[in-house]
């Protein structure tokens, strides 16, 4: 992997997120609150029911950067096979359940999952092979489609239109991701063959469900106990923070095929530049963000101008997600996935418990004082995590200081309202000044690190 690739990778995930924000606003000026409300409801199912592939697509992960090109077509072939049938059957179940409950979202929730779920079987499997030039290539084509789909169909069809460009920009991106791959075909499993690609990706699939839990339950809760305009209002400003994680994520997930094949070479100095340049590079981008929203929602989107303070709060959340993106990739690396694993099954029995006892508790419940409460309970699992690596696992090292620091100074700094604007801007002074310093020192390091 070289500093080009990684270059190029990162660019493209910019366009990315670009055009998903040019999407975005887009939606929020053409739907209704409550369509909104509604849509924002459709995708967090959707990503819910993507999790019934079993770890069967996760198993790439371990299985593809080490095997030959020949292994690679056969175990593509096979799970894509799986996956198609899982899929069908989760498809044909959501329809039937439609004859039952004669609901709009239902009824295209059927054929979306279908399509949505398959669309991501080239992408797991570039990732997993280190093309990622190919990967973002898929990317940026597939979402400017959807933009453009969404611009045409939502026009005239308003929210069955998103409904329906989510399912075609699937099924686009679909058959272009099987072109990038070079082709697939039908290779039905031996049942031992199914459970081996089970095993080996489930570990990896549990986390990515606990993740799911970790990082969504609020919202799927949410969607079900307010009304359709509150939940918007929420969505939109957890919209807004997707931007913002893309950005850590894409980076981390780069470097996941290198530190499963190099595990030895990301040791605890490599690791911490890593985290500092990403976590620095993410607070300015958090900054020029509120301030954009700040501005363009009290302009165009007056609706939402609440999604920006919430937003704000919720940003703090971005660098707890950087400090689980290394450990994810670092555990993975030397096969202690199961301590990963222990910290998100706390972590979400912590969220889920708390979320209930919140709204058991409260009756009204107001949205800026969830999202602080939301925050105080993804604080907590962070302390509980340092604490259980500190003292039970001394030999993985965590930058303890680093990481608190930044949470806590950027937690601050969205509390204090009132002076919010004055802060942010010394803020993004100060740091900028420290981060130019530096940059020099960094960019030769990862050039001579990364190549």
């Amino acid at each position: 992997m070289g500093f080009k690739t990684l270059t190029f990778y990162t660019f493209s995930n910019y366009l990315n997120i670009f055009l998903s924000l040019v999407q975005g606003f887009f939606l929020l000026k053409i739907l209704s609150v409550e369509e909104m409300g509604s849509f924002s409801q459709f995708k967090i199912i959707l990503n819910y029911l993507m999790l019934f592939n079993l770890g069967t697509l996760n198993s790439f992960m371990i299985l593809i950067p080490s095997s030959s090109d020949q292994q690679k077509n056969v175990y593509k072939n096979k799970v894509f096979t799986v996956n198609f049938f899982i899929y069908l059957i989760v498809s044909l179940s959501i329809l039937s359940f439609f004859f039952y409950k004669k609901d709009q979202m239902i009824l295209f929730l059927s054929p979306a999952i279908f399509f949505y779920a398959i669309k991501d079987f080239p992408s797991y499997f570039l990732k997993s092979d280190g093309r990622f030039k190919k990967y973002s290539l898929n990317l940026l084509f597939s979402q400017t489609i959807f933009l453009f789909l969404i611009i045409i169909l939502s026009l005239r069809l308003k929210l069955v239109g998103v409904y329906l460009s989510v399912i075609i920009f699937s099924l686009v991106s679909l058959f272009f991701g099987i072109f990038l791959i070079g082709g697939i075909k039908f290779d039905f499993p031996l049942p031992v063959e199914t459970i081996f690609f089970i095993k080996k990706g489930f570990n990896i699939y549990f986390v990515g469900f606990l993740n799911q839990i970790f990082a969504n339950f609020e919202r799927l809760f949410l969607s079900f106990i307010l009304i359709k305009e509150r939940f918007a209002v929420y969505a939109t400003s957890v919209f807004f923070l997707s931007f913002i994680q893309m950005f850590p994520s894409s980076i981390v997930q780069y470097f996941l095929p290198d530190f499963v094949r190099n595990a030895k070479k990301y040791n605890q100095i490599r690791i911490s530049l890593i985290f500092s340049s990403i976590s620095v590079l993410t607070f300015f981008f958090i900054i020029f963000s509120f301030l954009f929203l700040k501005i363009i929602t009290a302009i165009y989107f007056k609706n939402y101008v609440d999604s920006v303070k919430i937003f704000g709060i919720l940003s703090t959340t971005v660098f707890f997600d950087i400090f689980f993106y290394l450990l994810y990739n670092k555990l993975l690396s030397i096969e202690k996935l199961k301590i990963y694993i222990f910290i998100q099954i706390v972590g979400s029995i912590m969220l889920v418990v708390g979320i209930i006892f919140y709204s058991i508790l409260v009756v009204n419940i107001d949205l800026v004082k969830f999202s602080y409460f939301f925050v105080m309970l993804k604080g907590l699992h962070f302390v509980f995590v340092l604490f259980f690596l500190n003292f039970f696992f001394r030999k993985i090292k965590v930058d303890t200081v680093l990481t608190s620091i930044v949470s806590i100074l950027f937690f601050l700094v969205m509390k204090i309202e009132m002076f919010t604007n004055r802060i942010i801007l010394s803020a993004f002074i100060v740091i900028s000044l420290l981060f130019l310093i530096n940059f020099k020192k960094i960019l030769l390091w990862m050039k001579k690190n990364l190549n």
